[in-house]
């Protein structure tokens, strides 16, 4: 053996741990034999004896085979076979459920003086915060117990497969598959985010990679509860360091508790996606240990690319963000996180910046010499609702503590109304007023505004999470679902790092959140999303700002609705909106207003109530007149829809142009590959289908379907609505070919995206039966309507037309059947 121990070698030495047969560890007697001749790894164990003196220093090690030489151990339920896996806390066996026949693990904590009291409460800790997520990439908890003699056990899935390193080194799976790969590591992490859980001990040999290739996070045995201030973390009084050297981030390094929180995760995570990019660490592990934590918190780690040449430049720059040692300067969130890696991925923009915010918006001026704040409506409003909300929440605490004669807190008020003065003229200094011009992008300044808020407000929760909301909100009404994810995310965790929790302000992020979420399809996160806004609610007394809030949780319940093809509920939910309003007279009324009309009018359109949703997009306009520009998202969204249903109505002609003007203004405002550009190519592309112009509607098929192909955000399920569309024209022309492919794979697609029973993905599959019909394809085409027409039937009732539709095509194959 060359070289010296690693510190993981070292630390199983200290913990007598054998070898992981899933993994490429070397043997425990290796490295007992490579100690008796080295001196300096001597010396190594001894500081970390010192260092880390862990209480419960006397182990004994058994022999894997023999699971009896714990006594005649017995889990009520189950059938040992082996062990598994020894640790510092507890053995795992391999079992067998009596019950089901079903294989599964048994973790079960260590027996008498090996299992200390403070162990006692980790592995208790374990099951518990274990046993809250529920998620296809985290080991699932079966059952929990305590043996007869007293000790805990519980019960998880059994995962057949290698750990994250072994699986790495044994399959030699491509760039692409292994951040495909750490995606699915982040969904599990940021399930158990979502229940109020860090890990705090995230490394390699805590995730297994099962026989489909599904990455499976486990061992909450250092977990702690985010909602909770009871758990000690980094180090003990006693000086136990918890967590895994190579992989804990420098604040929990630096021993600072108040310091840990999401983002350690987040920098854990980065150190694992560095070593599956890179094949080594960021930093050196060798040496005394003291000088390995002065390495981590004092030097940069290389950058990925300095070790694998012609690595893409953006997956530097995403690593390096999070694994930033100012948790400030990292990611915010997992998801953030595991955002930017697909878009490394799809070759899209990624979010993490790689330079100043002061910086950036010096280029973003020199390139565009524009006036953002007089050239950009939407600029405009985004600053006037920053300065409005943010120096408002300022004015009303202030002069509530000054009544008060609290006039400290009051100074600081105030301090706070110049910081938001000081923050909109910083990010405006460098934009000269006279010019305007057609390139500007509006989010290239909310990037600049998104890195400067989170660290010029970083003293004051309340104004940083009031300016998160509203950046975030802005980034979704533009469609940049990602940026405004995580921007609401980063939010909500400010606004509840307050005492007492500002209810209404997070009620108000958790509904933004479900817009995301259900913009994206991810609709059971929306409707969580939409529970946790509900218990905010709850909370607040009655107040003309509640009945706004109200009125937007109604809104989003009614997109909600329509999502999941109850639309009659929907309607229901838009209308509750409009009456939680009353009467309609300020400038916010107006606003919130027009966006359930616009949504009530959507819902309409699908029950093919045409004249009912023409009348609300155009009661929306009214509204939208008065308090938004004439290229606010909102007002194009409106004019989007009502030339659809103008199409409905059969008013081809005046659709097409409202159209036309509608795509120059997406363009302007959007930029050419902007989702919502590529919206308004589809629409104008199927109004032109519909008249028969297949020539002229063909190029703008192919535009759209390119622009959602690259597209930013989630724009599988538009993708698979424009293919439909264009394979509608080629089954007009009888061209079945290219008809064929184009709905089956818009068919594939929304099965990809939407649950079984929504009517858009049963809608898909009969349109491509029909296709086969017409191919002479008969019993493909049966098995496929045997399925979507019952679908269609429970979504959309037995007289709807799409319904009708697909039952006129199995009374063809019948009527076929017969004939033949």
């Amino acid at each position: 053996m060359s070289g010296h121990l690693s510190i993981g070698e070292l630390e199983r030495l200290r913990a007598d741990e054998p070898a992981d047969e899933r993994s490429n560890e070397r043997a425990l007697d290796d490295l007992r034999a490579h100690m008796e001749s080295c001196a300096t790894c001597k010396g190594r164990l001894n500081e970390l004896d010192q260092l880390d003196a862990f209480a419960e220093q006397v182990r004994e090690l058994a022999s894997p085979e023999q699971p009896a030489q714990d006594g005649a151990l017995q889990i009520p339920g189950y059938e040992l076979s082996h062990e598994i896996h020894r640790g510092g806390q507890g053995i795992v066996f391999a079992a067998t459920q009596v019950s089901t026949g079903r294989q599964v693990a048994v973790k079960v904590l260590l027996h008498g003086v090996l299992a200390s009291q403070k162990q006692r409460m980790r592995f208790e800790r374990e099951v518990d915060y274990a046993a809250r997520i529920n998620h296809p990439n985290v080991v699932a908890i079966i059952d929990r117990g305590t043996t007869r003699d007293d000790r805990g056990f519980f019960v998880m899935e059994l995962i057949d497969g290698p750990t994250l390193d072994g699986y790495l080194e044994t399959h030699r799976p491509t760039l692409e598959q292994r951040l495909r790969l750490f995606t699915e590591i982040c969904d599990g992490v940021q399930a158990a985010h979502q229940r109020g859980v860090l890990h705090r001990d995230l490394k390699p040999g805590n995730i297994l990679i099962d026989q489909s290739g599904r990455a499976k996070v486990l061992d909450f045995g250092l977990a702690k509860d985010d909602l909770a201030d009871s758990v000690t973390i980094a180090r003990t009084v006693a000086g136990e360091f918890m967590g895994t050297l190579a992989y804990a981030s420098p604040e929990q390094l630096r021993a600072n508790p108040d310091a840990i929180d999401s983002r350690a995760d987040v920098y854990a995570l980065g150190v694992i996606l560095y070593e599956m990019v890179t094949g080594v660490l960021p930093h050196d592990m060798t040496g005394p240990i003291d000088t390995v934590i002065r390495r981590v918190l004092e030097q940069p780690p290389k950058r990925p690319s300095a070790i694998v040449p012609k690595l893409d430049p953006d997956l530097d720059t995403v690593i390096l963000h999070a694994i930033e040692h100012d948790p400030d300067r990292r990611y915010r969130s997992v998801d953030s996180f595991r955002a930017d890696v697909l878009a490394v991925l799809e070759h899209r923009p990624i979010m993490a910046r790689r330079s100043s915010a002061a910086y950036q918006l010096r280029k973003f001026a020199g390139r565009h010499r524009v006036g953002v704040l007089l050239s950009s409506v939407v600029m405009l409003g985004l600053l006037g609702t920053l300065a409005g909300l943010s120096v408002g929440i300022v004015r009303a605490n202030a002069a509530n503590r000054i009544a008060e004669q609290r006039r400290l807190e009051a100074e600081t008020e105030l301090e706070k109304q110049s910081m938001v003065s000081t923050f909109l003229n910083d990010l405006l200094a460098e934009v000269d007023p006279g010019q305007s011009g057609p390139d500007m992008r509006v989010t290239e300044l909310l990037d600049v505004a998104s890195e400067q808020a989170g660290d010029q407000f970083g003293p004051y929760p309340d104004l940083r999470g009031a300016m998160q909301l509203v950046l975030g909100e802005t980034y979704t009404r533009l469609g940049s679902y990602a940026q405004g994810e995580q921007e609401l995310l980063a939010a909500i965790a400010s606004l509840e790092a307050i005492e007492p929790s500002p209810s209404g302000s997070l009620a108000m992020g958790y509904i933004l959140l479900a817009q995301v979420q259900t913009a994206t399809t991810r609709l059971v996160e929306a409707q969580s999303s939409l529970d946790q806004a509900r218990s905010h609610l709850d909370r607040l007394g009655a107040s003309i700002d509640q009945a706004a809030i109200q009125a937007q949780f109604a809104h989003q319940l009614g997109a909600l609705y329509y999502e999941t093809g109850e639309f009659d509920r929907s309607i229901e939910a838009y209308h509750r909106s409009l009456d939680t309003l009353g009467d309609i007279d300020t400038p916010e009324q107006k606003k919130l207003a027009s966006q359930a009309l616009i949504g009530l009018g959507v819902s309409l359109k699908r029950l093919e109530r045409f004249e009912e949703g023409l009348d609300s997009y155009d009661r929306a306009l009214v509204y939208l007149q008065e308090v938004r520009s004439p290229n606010h998202p909102d007002t194009l969204a409106c004019l989007s829809n009502r030339a659809e249903v103008l199409n409905n109505l059969g008013r081809a002609e005046e659709a097409e142009a409202q159209l036309l003007d509608l795509l120059e203004r997406r363009r302007v405002v959007f930029g050419d590959t902007h989702e919502r550009v590529g919206i308004t190519l589809n629409n104008l592309a199927d109004s032109l289908r519909a008249r028969g112009a297949f020539d002229e509607a063909s190029g703008y098929f192919d535009e759209a379907i390119a622009i959602f192909r690259v597209s930013p955000g989630d724009p599988s399920l538009r993708l698979a609505i424009t293919m439909h569309n264009a394979g509608v024209m080629h089954l007009e022309q009888n061209q079945l070919n290219p008809a064929q492919d184009r709905l089956r794979d818009a068919w594939e697609t929304s099965k990809a995206m939407l649950p079984e029973g929504h009517w858009i993905r049963a809608q898909f599959g009969t349109k491509y039966a029909e296709c086969l019909m017409n191919s002479g394809q008969h019993e493909p085409a049966r098995a496929i309507l045997e399925v979507t027409y019952p679908e269609l039937l429970n979504a959309l009732g037995e007289d709807h037309r799409r319904t009708l539709f697909a039952k006129s095509l199995l009374d063809r194959i019948a009527q076929n059947d017969t004939s033949g």
